[in-house]
């Protein structure tokens, strides 16, 4: 139940935020939404270059293993994850901020 809780509450901090960032684009126009592609390319280079070391502490395989069932991921899962499955989510939503934000939409004109 615990980690139901959180995994929505993670969701919805995450919506809020790619909602915060079209309303940005929406209200700054072209040079907002560049920064927000700048950066979200930076993330996703940084995390696919990113070396996979060995975990910080001395639990063998199978005690790793028995955390992740858990959520807690090693260090080397957790790159992994964040070099594929994060960079490919970044860019399937930047894709989508790209289309469907609205430049100038607040009585501004296009920047």
């Amino acid at each position: 139940k615990e980690l139901q809780t959180i995994i929505v509450e993670e969701a919805d901090h995450a919506v809020l935020a790619w909602n915060t960032a079209k309303w940005a684009v929406e209200k700054g126009g072209r040079p907002v939404l560049a920064a927000i592609q700048s950066r979200c390319e930076g993330l996703i280079s940084r995390a696919r270059l990113a070396g996979v070391g060995p975990d910080p502490d001395d639990l063998s395989e199978e005690q790793r293993g028995e955390l992740e069932m858990f959520g807690i991921l090693s260090h080397q899962s957790f790159k992994g994850v964040e070099m594929k499955q994060g960079a490919d989510l970044i860019t399937a939503l930047m894709k989508h901020l790209v289309q469907h934000a609205v430049i100038g939409s607040f009585g501004g004109k296009e920047k």
